[in-house]
């Protein structure tokens, strides 16, 4: 949401630019429907040959600067320009994407990317889309290929950052968890320039972050959470608590044995987080 004016993408496969006040909507189709200023598709023709007409958008828009980011389901990361009101940026990956693009401090791109349609792993980019799409990798992160339910692998839910919640003392941290089973932490400002990686399309290599904390927890469609110095990671296995310290030393406070699909939200010192079980949960000290 934008002042007046909502921009998401939707499992048609369009972005859309409406007007989210109900007293502007009109009857359609016998339900009211709100105002469209704005669609456009979030794929190519190409891309519905080569996803198989799987070219549908799950994942949240992000801001930054004068553009609207998106992770789309045909493989794009794709940035609206809200002056001239077209896409202008375009990045292609080829993979399913299924989380949301994050903003980092230094004005960056997170983006979590699937293992499907591509050769190579998935994992997550880190991209600056000040520069043009062909020069915007930051770095690349990639996690183990793994079958699970109708996944091969690949982060599904989104990054956790430390950026906008972080002391002097701890550094911009960036958390995810794949379909792997494996949390991994890494510093997302920090890039190894020894070791280069493959990229998702098993062609071109990029740089890597360096990772400060990785530990087997089970298979995650999630988005881990921090809390100043605490992290929050749900998953099939259960969900867990750690805190770190000013050495980047990782400990298990807690856990809590049931299956999760939902992300946590923290807050007045509770975890809330809804689960497979079909129960709401409210995890923390008692008042």
């Amino acid at each position: 949401m934008l002042s007046d004016t909502g921009y998401i993408g939707l499992e048609n496969g369009l972005f859309t630019v409406f007007d989210p006040d109900p007293g502007n909507a009109r009857l359609s189709d016998g339900m009211l429907q709100p105002r469209i200023h704005k669609t456009r598709k979030l794929y190519t023709q190409e891309d519905v040959r080569l996803h198989n007409y799987n070219v549908v958008t799950e994942a949240s828009p992000s801001l930054l600067g004068r553009r609207i980011y998106l992770n789309s389901g045909s493989g794009h990361v794709y940035g609206f320009n809200l002056e001239t009101k077209t896409i202008d940026w375009d990045f292609y990956i080829g993979s399913d994407m299924d989380g949301s693009p994050v903003v980092t401090g230094d004005s960056c791109l997170l983006i979590p990317v699937e293992k499907q349609y591509i050769k190579g792993n998935g994992g997550v980019f880190k991209l600056d889309p000040s520069k043009d799409p062909e020069d915007a990798v930051v770095w690349f992160f990639p996690v183990g290929n793994k079958e699970f339910v109708s996944w091969q692998g690949g982060i599904i839910g989104s990054v956790g950052i430390t950026d906008y919640y972080r002391t002097d003392s701890i550094p911009e941290l960036a958390a995810t968890i794949g379909i792997d089973g494996f949390l991994y932490v890494v510093d997302h400002r920090h890039i190894r320039h020894d070791t280069l990686v493959l990229g998702p399309d098993s062609l071109t290599f990029y740089p890597s972050p360096e990772l400060v904390f990785k530990k087997y927890l089970g298979p995650s469609i999630s988005t881990p959470i921090f809390i100043r110095n605490r992290l929050v990671v749900a998953g099939y296995n259960g969900i867990f608590l750690f805190e770190f310290d000013d050495e980047l030393g990782f400990v298990l406070l807690d856990k809590f044995h049931t299956s999760f699909e939902a992300t946590p939200v923290a807050w007045n010192r509770k975890i809330y987080i809804a689960s497979r079980d079909g129960f709401f949960y409210c995890l923390g000290e008692p008042d």
